[in-house]
């Protein structure tokens, strides 16, 4: 995830984890996803890991020097789920906050997420709000000679969403004895700099970090313009027409297709 505090605030360059579905969700490039609101989330800022890390390297080579831990092998496990647990319906809830503070200006549309924990249900919510959507603006789009670019952007989302979905239906618990233990050995200065102290991590801020981050390192968008309120209040109104348009053909497919059958 995007750092806490260095080498500066909400410093990320890459779409995987976590990231990667929040940045698809604020651009309002998904409808629907694969999750479980109630699973726990080890989510850690990249500048805690490279802290531990090096307090970690010199711990070993501390107890390298002692006889009588010479032969021991120490895991520290860097998690914050189980000192300072989130769900992944918070992560949501405050990406989904924070975002209406930071401001994105280059959405496709209207950020909007229907989730479920059922496979067969999230087909059909994808094929619909997905598939079919996305086929058709590619297909509108040769007609007018532009080139295609949703479904292609699409099917990459899709396997970052296919490799994520065992980690968001599932949740692990690690036990953090030894990095706390590691972190209570240092001395007041070492803390302050090289933290990695996971109950010191006050999520809603946090995520107020990432969005920003998201908006500036990856989004490349100037803070020096202000969020278009008017835009975002046009997609929203065209999201609601759209989702309309959208019962209305489900409503009729599925009628068709029960009488077909029956």
């Amino acid at each position: 995830m995007a750092t806490k505090m260095e080498p500066v605030e909400g410093f990320v360059d890459n779409y995987m984890g976590v990231t990667g579905l929040a940045v698809a969700e604020t651009l309002g490039f998904i409808r629907t996803i694969l999750w479980d609101k109630k699973v726990t989330l080890d989510i850690i800022p990249a500048d805690y890991v490279i802290n531990q890390t090096i307090a970690v390297g010199w711990d070993t080579y501390k107890r390298s020097k002692s006889p009588k831990n010479h032969n021991e092998l120490e895991i520290y496990n860097c998690v914050s789920g189980c000192d300072n647990p989130i769900k992944l319906g918070k992560v949501q809830e405050y990406f989904n906050y924070a975002q209406t503070k930071v401001g994105i200006n280059s959405r496709i549309w209207y950020p909007f997420l229907l989730d479920t924990t059922n496979t067969t249900l999230f087909a059909i919510y994808s094929f619909f709000l997905h598939t079919v959507p996305y086929h058709i603006i590619d297909f509108l789009l040769k007609c007018i000679g532009k080139k295609p670019f949703l479904t292609k952007i699409y099917m990459r989302y899709e396997k970052l969403r296919s490799a994520l979905t065992f980690f968001t239906l599932k949740e692990w618990k690690f036990h953090t004895k030894n990095t706390r233990k590691l972190y209570s050995s240092l001395s007041e200065a070492d803390k302050r700099m090289f933290n990695f102290d996971v109950t010191n991590i006050y999520w809603p801020d946090y995520f107020m970090v990432c969005s920003k981050g998201i908006r500036r390192y990856l989004l490349k968008e100037n803070f020096e313009f202000d969020y278009n309120i008017k835009s975002y209040n046009t997609r929203k109104y065209i999201h609601l027409f759209s989702m309309c348009l959208v019962i209305i053909f489900m409503y009729y497919f599925f009628k068709i297709m029960f009488i077909t059958l029956f």
